[in-house]
Order: structure tokens, then C-alpha cells, then sequence
């Protein structure tokens, strides 16, 4: 699944991240907004993971090429 796939059908925030390490202990914000401003370059990514741990945010995990 993709980043456009999942949020198709999304309207709350979006924080898109990656992780930094493969232990997945570290991580770094791509993008933080809503889903019509989604960078070209991160809205083809393949989808790690996501989830919703607060109310109205929507955070997505993504598989950055190296």
C-alpha cells in the first residue's frame, strides 16, 4: 500500500515518518499536515505501518529508498 492509497480516504492530520535505525528505536518527521499538501516525493512511498494514537492524527510509517 501506498501513502496516496491510505490517505484517500483520510481527513484527519497526517504525520508521515521514516525510521532512522533498523532497530526502529529512532525515526524522523517527513511531513506533518493535511493530505492535499503531501509532498510529491513522499506520497508514492510504500507504507511501513500506520496508526492512530491520538484523536484526529493519522501517523504513517514509510519505507524510504535508500
Amino acid at each position: 500500500m501506498t501513502v496516496r492509497e491510505l490517505v484517500s480516504c483520510c481527513y484527519d492530520k497526517i504525520i508521515i515518518y521514516t525510521n532512522l535505525d533498523d532497530t526502529l528505536t529512532s525515526y524522523k518527521d517527513l511531513y506533518k499536515g493535511d493530505r492535499d499538501n503531501i509532498p510529491s516525493d513522499l506520497i508514492d512511498l510504500p507504507v511501513r505501518c500506520y496508526g492512530a494514537k491520538r484523536k484526529g492524527v493519522l501517523d504513517i510509517s514509510v519505507i524510504k529508498p535508500l
